[in-house]
């Protein structure tokens, strides 16, 4: 399994785990959200370059907090594209497919909040 992959494993672990504390809130595994989601942040943050509060997207400098914002948004929305298609049967092609377009989308909303941030 590569890396991506396993960030993939993580994001819908921790999707999972969310679901389930909402239902049965429990201490332990509000701990273990917890330490996954500093374990994915850290995942994405050896992806990104660094600056003290902030990371370089697309050549600007962006608050990691909105970043991490950002990511926690649209997660949900990957992991139920994912599930979704595979209850209905959907080869993994059809479905990394599918999550790719949904990916390429968010891409393309996150640059124009950006630009329109930045432009402001």
């Amino acid at each position: 399994m590569n890396e991506t992959e396993l960030k993939h494993v993580i994001a819908l672990l921790l999707e999972d785990a969310k679901r389930l504390q909402q239902l049965e809130p429990n201490a332990g595994t509000e701990e273990r959200i917890i330490m996954a989601n500093k374990s994915l942040h850290s995942a994405y943050d050896t992806n990104t370059k660094q600056t003290d509060k902030n990371i370089i997207v697309y050549g600007h400098s962006v608050n990691r907090e909105f970043a991490y914002f950002v990511l926690e948004k649209y997660q949900p929305t990957f992991c139920r594209i994912i599930e979704e298609l595979t209850l209905k049967g959907k080869d993994k092609e059809f479905v990394e497919n599918a999550v790719a377009t949904a990916s390429a989308a968010a891409v393309a909303s996150i640059k124009s909040m950006i630009t329109l941030a930045i432009n402001q």
